[in-house]
């Protein structure tokens, strides 16, 4: 849309400006932020150059830009949300079923979140490794 690939971080920078300068609510900033986000995702790496060039920003204007949610970080808090979810999910079956072998530890670590969940509510229900094994084969 008006611009080449190898143009996206000047682009994501000048967005940042712009947002900078509408001096608006934080609630319609994140609005715009979250659009913006959408309509051009970046890379890791694409990240981490835009966080490097940031000294460019004057303080005020970096603490801005952190307040703003952002898919990095909501990726991360989801992410970490998962981890804790399979962490608990582990330290349940040792509990109540027996040590866990470390190819279902590798299972229960690639399970969707509501997979987790379900799994530890229904804990109780689980005598064997075998059944948490044939569970998560039922999963994938």
């Amino acid at each position: 849309m008006g611009y080449q690939k190898s143009e996206e971080l000047d682009v994501k920078r000048a967005f940042l400006r712009m947002l900078i300068s509408l001096n608006t609510t934080p609630a319609k900033a994140e609005l715009v932020n979250g659009f913006f986000e959408a309509y051009l995702p970046i890379t890791v790496q694409e990240k981490e150059k835009i966080m490097k060039d940031m000294e460019e920003f004057t303080p005020e204007e970096l603490a801005f830009i952190r307040s703003l949610p952002n898919s990095w970080r909501d990726r991360g808090l989801k992410e970490g949300r998962k981890a804790g979810k399979a962490d608990t999910t582990v330290r349940l079956i040792k509990k109540f079923v027996g040590p866990v072998p470390e190819d279902i530890k590798q299972r229960i670590y690639m399970q969707s979140i509501p997979v987790l969940e379900n799994i530890i509510d229904h804990i109780d229900q689980i005598e064997t490794m075998e059944e948490v094994k044939e569970y998560l084969i039922n999963r994938e």
